[in-house]
Formats: C-alpha cells, sequence, structure tokens
C-alpha cells in the first residue's frame, strides 16, 4: 500500500517540481490511483482516444530554455562529457538546410534533429549550437502535456501505461510510486518522470 499524503503534507521538492512546470498546488490531482482497480488498462496519456487516470495539463515551452526547465534535468547534473557517452552526437547541421520544414526533412537528418533535441533536454546544448536554427523554427514554441498525481501504486498484471499524443514530449510528476511485484510502466512515446518515494512490495 502506497505512503497516503494529504495536501498539506506535499513535500517541497515535489511542489518545487511542480512549480517548475508553470502549475501550482492546485494542479496536483490528489489520492492514490491503483492500477489494479481499473477492468480494462492503465494510461495517462492526453490522446483522447484512450481513458487518462490522470487529467492532462497542456504546456508550452516557449523556447529552449523553457523546454528544458519543463524536462526537469537539474543543470549541472551530468557533466559534458558525461551526457556525450550516454547520448549519440549528431554531425554539424549545415546551415543552408535552416528553412527546411519537417516533412521536407531526410531520415538522416530528422534522426540528427531528434539526437540534438536529446542533449538539449539533458542539458549540453552547447555542443549541438549549430542545430538551434533548425530546432528554433521546428518546434518552438512547443506543446507538452503534464500529469502531476500524488500517488500510485502499479499492479502485477496491470502496468501503467504512458502514451503521449502525435509524438509530444510528456512529462509526468508522482509524489510518490509503489512497485508491486511484477508491476510495470510502459513507454509509449518521449516521456520523463519525476519522483521523489518509490516503495516495492514483494510477493506474499
Amino acid at each position: 500500500m502506497a505512503t497516503m499524503f494529504s495536501q498539506e503534507k506535499l513535500s517541497e521538492v515535489f511542489l518545487y517540481r511542480v512549480g517548475e512546470l508553470d502549475l501550482s498546488r492546485d494542479d496536483v490531482q490528489m489520492g492514490t490511483i491503483k492500477t489494479g482497480d481499473g477492468k480494462g488498462e492503465c494510461y495517462i496519456t492526453a490522446d483522447p482516444n484512450y481513458t487518462s487516470a490522470v487529467k492532462s495539463r497542456t504546456l508550452i515551452a516557449k523556447d529552449q530554455e523553457t523546454y528544458i526547465r519543463y524536462m526537469g534535468i537539474p543543470k549541472g547534473n551530468l557533466n559534458a562529457n558525461e551526457i556525450r557517452a550516454r547520448l549519440s552526437m549528431p554531425n554539424d547541421w549545415n546551415q543552408e538546410r535552416n528553412g527546411v520544414s519537417e516533412q521536407g526533412l531526410t531520415a538522416n537528418e530528422y534522426c540528427n534533429v531528434r539526437k540534438a533535441m536529446r542533449l538539449i533536454a539533458a542539458g549540453d546544448g552547447d555542443s549541438v549550437k549549430s542545430y538551434n536554427g533548425i530546432i528554433n523554427s521546428l518546434y518552438f514554441p512547443m506543446e507538452m502535456d503534464a500529469f502531476v498525481e500524488e500517488n500510485i501504486v502499479i499492479s502485477k498484471d496491470k502496468p501503467l501505461i504512458l502514451k503521449s499524443l502525435d509524438c509530444r514530449p510528456m512529462v509526468v510528476v508522482f509524489e510518490s510510486v509503489t512497485l508491486e511485484a511484477g508491476g510495470q510502466i510502459i513507454c509509449q512515446g518521449g516521456t520523463v518522470i519525476s519522483l521523489w518515494t518509490v516503495n516495492f512490495t514483494k510477493e506474499s
């Protein structure tokens, strides 16, 4: 069973993260979700074709700085060498291609732009400065989806499915997560999860 919190006892770090999303305490969905309680699969999504266990909040990242803040990667959390060791580096962007539409990107260009976006989100935008023009023209301002829930219990055979809408980035924030034995979180699309307390339960 997940630890229960009243609204007055939400942790400061949790509320700070909520504030980073330009949201407030009033945007937190209070209580505890249990994935095993429903008959069907448990989704958190902005896709209207699915029932979401948590209400979505639309964020508008007006620029790269706002995007990085919404993604929640602390500055200085990883140094540049650590980031580059974990994420592949694209070749420098051809500035003559700055005016191209997303549909006009070649498969290789699209792949490289996505690599650059991941590096920016991880805090190493300096390594891909040549991509600023094309990324700013294609993706900013950017719509993102946020979901803020107090507690969730993820049951065996009833995974939590995080499904993005039309490949839009989604940010999911929990005060606490209880992962029962065999419980799973499935991400379908680009997702960042922020949480502060993780509880694990064993099979009896």
